[in-house]
């Protein structure tokens, strides 16, 4: 699925981007949709929109919270909120999935399958 490999850049981007510039990053997803954005402060900087048929079904960044479907890097490419990292889920039109990881260091990885809630992220 390329929009996993889309997401897992636009991720690494945004971390590097967030030590270079010694700025905070954070990435906002819309869930049900295909678009999620990148941002500086209050600035947008990205807009994205996956491939056809490619959906957010979920993100587990701060459920519940006003931060919801948020991801922010610190500046030294760390995250910030969620403090322990977490997943986004894509899905295609016909129910598979693809799960792009991130840990609270700032690794990113995409899998096939869910992550357990005892795996380190």
């Amino acid at each position: 699925m390329l929009a996993a490999r889309q997401v897992q850049a636009d991720f690494l981007w945004a971390r590097d981007q967030a030590v270079a510039q010694r700025a905070s990053y954070t990435l906002i997803f819309r869930r049900n949709t295909a678009n999620y954005s990148v941002l500086r402060v209050n600035q947008t900087l990205r807009q994205t929109v996956l491939e056809n048929g490619i959906k957010i079904a979920q993100t587990t960044f701060n459920a519940g919270t006003l931060w919801q479907d948020r991801f922010i890097f610190t500046e030294d490419g760390r995250a910030r909120l969620p403090g322990m990292g977490g997943t986004v889920t894509l899905t295609d039109g016909r129910g598979r999935s693809r799960y792009v990881v991130i840990s609270r260091s700032g690794r990113v990885r995409i899998d096939r399958q869910a992550p357990r809630s005892d795996q380190e992220l």
